[in-house]
């Protein structure tokens, strides 16, 4: 029992450094949240879009929370789906992102043509898959609407893929993975909506 007890102890301890790890490296985040943003097709596009090392450093912070207060963390991926010219797409989508994530979630740019949406502070799956579904719906009626390019419609369509923790994965990194292979398998089929990850893929 002593052995178990300095173990757990040990393991404790563990766990408190690395929260305090991701706390400051959360803080440090901020500072490159607030600096200007590099000449591309988003410059200004969306108030409050992070980029990727942000988000996942968000993530990381949110995770070990998590892990601590036995919280559900979700990220989903956000993907268009055919074939779309980068420059003109990206701006569209986080447009429309920005209308559907409600105050507490954190939308960021994942790559040239992915976004994630990352959903924290829950303590029940059923839950978090249920603020994911109304996600995912929300973005169908969005994305509804055509985009007009020089006077052109074109009919835009996403598919978001999703990956929860502690059930689909134990780290921030796995999450980030999990729901960029759910949202592959989608793209692959053209499937339109939410696809949540499963050992499977």
């Amino acid at each position: 029992y002593e052995d178990l007890a300095e173990d757990a102890e040990e393991q404790g301890y563990q766990a408190e450094h690395d929260l305090w790890l991701a706390e400051q490296r959360f803080n440090e985040a901020g500072t490159l949240r607030a600096a200007p943003v590099a000449e591309g097709p988003l410059v200004n596009v969306v108030e409050g879009l992070v980029e990727r090392q942000v988000l996942a450093i968000t993530l990381d912070l949110a995770v070990k929370q998590g892990a601590r207060h036995r919280r559900k963390v979700a990220l989903l991926s956000v993907g268009h789906i055919g074939s779309w010219d980068v420059k003109t797409m990206q701006p569209v989508l986080a447009k429309r992102l920005a209308k559907i994530v409600r105050d507490s979630d954190m939308l960021g740019r994942l790559d040239d043509e992915t976004f994630g949406i990352l959903v924290s502070e829950q303590t029940d799956l059923e839950e978090i898959r249920f603020i994911a579904h109304c996600i995912g719906r929300r973005a169908e009626s969005v994305f509804a609407g055509p985009v007009v390019i020089k006077g052109t419609p074109h009919y835009l369509k996403v598919a978001i893929g999703v990956s929860i923790f502690p059930d689909d994965a134990p780290t921030a990194g796995l999450v980030l993975a999990h729901s960029e292979t759910a949202l592959s398998e989608a793209r692959l089929v053209s499937q339109v909506g939410l696809n949540f990850y499963s050992e499977r893929l």
